[in-house]
């Protein structure tokens, strides 16, 4: 945890602001006791696409995240504030500056003041460029993952997954939900999504195509899920990302 003598003054942000900024691949911010943005580094303005630090002032995740994103990045959040516990090395998923997702590892700490009472929290997120560099604590998870992103045009078991593992499936499906956060199904999901994204952002590939190369065999699933996750359908994510 993090104290300071009373109020977050500027001054303290400031300090914060100038260490994070040096360093170019961490995405560090600060947020207050409703959740919302204060501050943040200048990688993580770049993430959001805005260039002032004063633009990030009060903003809310669904600003910038897609909807099942953001909801999940605020429950973490209040709950760091609300019941002051520490979120580290959590692997999750968000979007980048161009709306594509990405795997990062998140760590997060409650600001409090001398009485104990919480000011907001501070964290920093990293983005792990491949599966071979997962953090310690999921280093047994190495294989699955890897195996799920150079497999997502085929079927994929959760009982093979747990096996490769060299664990039962209740324990694998148990230690794989404390690990991620989600099931090993969403993941899996996840996981297809985020190809299906990149595909349709850099290419004019048919829906109908791309479904198939990510694993969905009915189109009109794929549909569902990608909106469901993004907020929006396939066809305005592409114009979307064009437009931008």
């Amino acid at each position: 945890m993090l104290q300071v003598a009373g109020p977050l003054k500027r001054s303290d942000v400031r300090q914060f602001e100038l260490l994070f900024d040096l360093i170019p691949d961490i995405f560090f911010y600060i947020k207050g006791t409703t959740g919302r943005w204060v501050t943040c580094n200048i990688a993580s303005l770049r993430l959001l696409s805005l260039t002032k630090r004063h633009e990030i002032f009060g903003a809310r995740e669904e600003s910038f995240f897609p909807p099942l994103i953001a909801e999940a990045i605020k429950q973490d959040d209040l709950n760091v504030i609300r019941n002051q516990v520490r979120i580290i090395n959590k692997f999750e998923l968000i979007a980048d500056e161009r709306g594509q997702l990405i795997w990062v590892v998140t760590n997060k700490l409650p600001i409090l003041n001398k009485s104990g009472e919480a000011l907001g929290l501070a964290g920093v997120t990293r983005i792990l460029p491949e599966s071979d560099a997962l953090p310690g604590p999921l280093e047994r998870f190495r294989e699955v993952i890897a195996h799920i992103e150079n497999n997502i045009a085929l079927p994929i078991r959760v009982p093979d997954l747990a096996a490769m593992a060299g664990m039962s499936e209740s324990h694998f499906r148990r230690r794989f939900k404390a690990a991620f956060g989600v099931s090993a199904q969403e993941f899996i999901l996840r996981t297809r999504l985020l190809a299906a994204s990149r595909i349709i952002a850099n290419s004019a590939d048919p829906f109908s195509v791309i479904s198939l190369r990510c694993g969905f065999s009915d189109q009109s699933y794929f549909t569902r899920q990608f909106a469901r996750f993004f907020g929006q359908s396939p066809k305005k994510y592409r114009l979307r990302w064009r437009s931008s």
